[in-house]
């Protein structure tokens, strides 16, 4: 047998499962660590310590609850078809419960708890951890992107301007969708292409609600490219966050105004490449180089615009309208 010490826990509780030979799990406090161990039949906590050792933990003090389980929001405000996880990145798994499944429901998917909305109204999930027995609530409000399926749609944000905004882009048919990816200028989608046809045409500094804004031209009149102007009121006037919808992945922008939102997905640019990446055109020319236009840029950690895009790459467009 080989060396060994023993020591006192300071604090212990049950874990509420077994280990393959039956014995039962506890987690023990000592020296303010926490450790997961087994209990032997003589009564002790044996678990494998550095260099050989044994480490022999005799039941000690007293007996505690386990921490209470925490999670990563206890409240969410998803538009239908959204999804977000509620749980810690660890190696727990949890049993879940919807008070109503009409409104949101949960399930684990590989040690996250996540939570989906179908319908309009406010359910709470419970999350119980399965080892400790702990548990915690969320409380989901759903509310609709859209009134119907007949996209697209004007979203209300309450901007200043009176602007609203298109709930899909050109292209899309709903709004998960990329869509197509437009040139400035230019009518074509150009798919997987990397460059067009009809480069750098003398045009004004501003597209929108001309010949050349494909949004005006392959919607109808009421909509448009949004200009610089529009994408900062949006960025200034909305909340956005990281999130999924119906399986795609972009950005939410909520309004501070009236709460309503619109989700922006993240298509990358011209084929498709960086498709983590949100990348969306304005109608409006930068003033210090005629090759490169304004947009909207964004990822999961930030949102901004940027004069960087350039003519001869096709992006996303979402429409706007007054």
């Amino acid at each position: 047998m080989g060396r060994y010490v023993v020591r006192e826990a300071e604090e212990y509780y049950d874990m509420n499962e077994c280990d393959a030979r039956g014995y039962p799990v506890k987690k023990i406090r000592y020296t303010g660590v926490e450790y997961e161990t087994t209990v032997d039949p003589e009564g002790d906590y044996v678990e494998s310590g550095p260099d050989g050792w044994e480490i022999h933990t005799v039941i000690g003090q007293k007996e505690v609850q386990a921490p209470p389980l925490t999670l990563y929001k206890n409240s969410l405000n998803l538009i239908v078809g959204e999804e977000n996880y509620v749980t810690h990145p660890d190696n727990h798994s949890y049993s879940v419960e919807s008070s109503d499944e009409a409104v949101a429901t949960a399930e684990e998917k590989g040690f996250y708890v996540w939570i989906k909305a179908v319908g309009k109204g406010t359910a709470t999930i419970t999350v119980k951890d399965i080892k400790s027995g702990q548990k915690a609530t969320v409380t989901v409000t759903v509310i609709p992107l859209c009134p119907d399926g007949n996209h697209p749609h004007m979203i209300d944000l309450g901007l200043p301007s009176g602007t609203k905004w298109a709930c899909c882009n050109v292209g899309a048919t709903k709004p998960e969708e990329y869509g197509g990816n437009y040139a400035w200028e230019e009518m074509k989608d150009w798919g997987n292409d990397t460059h067009c046809d009809e480069l750098l045409k003398e045009t004004n500094r501003d597209i929108a609600n001309t010949k050349h804004d494909v949004a005006h031209v392959k919607w109808d009149g009421n909509w448009q490219i949004p200009s610089i102007k529009q994408i900062r009121e949006l960025l200034e006037n909305c909340e956005s966050e990281w999130a999924r919808l119906n399986g795609a992945r972009g950005r939410k922008f909520t309004s501070k105004i009236n709460g309503n939102s619109i989700f922006l997905c993240a298509g990358g640019n011209f084929g498709d490449y960086f498709p983590g990446c949100g990348y969306y055109l304005s109608s409006t020319l930068s003033s210090s180089n005629k090759d490169r236009i304004w947009g909207l840029s964004f990822d999961p950690s930030y949102a901004d615009c940027i004069a960087g895009f350039s003519r001869q790459q096709g992006y996303k467009i979402r429409p706007v309208s007054r």
